[in-house]
């Protein structure tokens, strides 16, 4: 199943990825997807990775700048890792085992990291969590932006698993109340994750305007969880925020090591 390919659009498609246009570490393509690895100078092998999914009909470029993945590996150490969809989608059967063979085919070659997490937008949102209910014990944790869990979707991790769900509030291509193409609302992923993950604590709820400058971004956390489970919803914000990256990487940092001391 795809979402439409309106879900995710705006950056142009997929660009050949052959070694003499190879700014990145590694170039290489597996069951017919392309993917490049990059590594900071001096990375041990067993250095965290992430993963980054891009939305329909985006390209790699896109991806890289949306999240600037290369200075959130070069500020904390991470080996980066995005990989490119099959006509510029995801397919929710077939592409979930790609990722997972991925996952496996970098350790193998790179080293096998600390702890693996994801990073997806949109159509790459939505494949970030049902990856994350069929292979929890590959991964620490998810980041779902603008995308969350499919209705259809049976989820039964087999192991905790962290998640932090992202979303604007003025989102008209998957609306953060209602979701679209037969994914749940952000609040209604929030809960399903909540039980999941077994949480039985008290929320807590955080807001400020760093994320955002002149808008608030309010996250909030489920309390007393087997893995962290959190909601971060960006006022005033569409598909596609205008965050401020530096802000964002230390969320996501800050995220990450909460997964990794479960």
């Amino acid at each position: 199943m795809l979402l439409a390919s309106a879900c995710g659009g705006g950056g142009g498609s997929g660009e050949p990825l052959a070694p003499a246009n190879c700014d990145y570490t590694q170039c290489a393509s597996l069951s017919g997807h392309s993917y490049v690895v990059y590594e900071p100078a001096a990375l041990p092998a067993n250095a965290p990775m992430l993963l980054l999914l891009h939305g329909a009909n985006t390209g790699l470029s896109y991806t890289e700048s949306m999240w600037q993945g290369r200075a959130f590996a070069d500020r904390y150490g991470y080996r980066l890792v995005i990989p490119q969809g099959k006509g510029d989608v995801w397919n929710y059967g077939s592409d979930v085992q790609f990722v997972a063979d991925l996952i496996d085919t970098v350790q193998r070659e790179r080293g096998t990291s600390a702890a693996v997490f994801i990073a997806g937008w949109s159509n790459g949102s939505a494949l970030s969590q049902i990856f994350a209910c069929d292979h929890a014990g590959k991964i620490a944790g998810v980041v779902s932006l603008a995308g969350p869990l499919l209705s259809s979707h049976a989820c039964q991790p087999t192991r905790p698993v962290a998640v932090a769900l992202m979303a604007g509030s003025n989102d008209s291509v998957v609306p953060v109340s209602t979701g679209a193409f037969g994914s749940m609302g952000m609040s209604e992923a929030f809960a399903v994750w909540e039980r999941l993950m077994a949480c039985s604590g008290p929320r807590e709820i955080v807001s400020d305007n760093t994320l955002m400058p002149g808008s608030r971004s309010t996250t909030t956390r489920a309390g007393a969880c087997a893995a962290p489970v959190q909601q971060t919803l960006m006022d005033g914000a569409g598909h596609a925020p205008n965050w401020v990256h530096a802000v964002l990487h230390e969320r996501l940092q800050d995220f990450f090591l909460r997964a990794q001391a479960r």
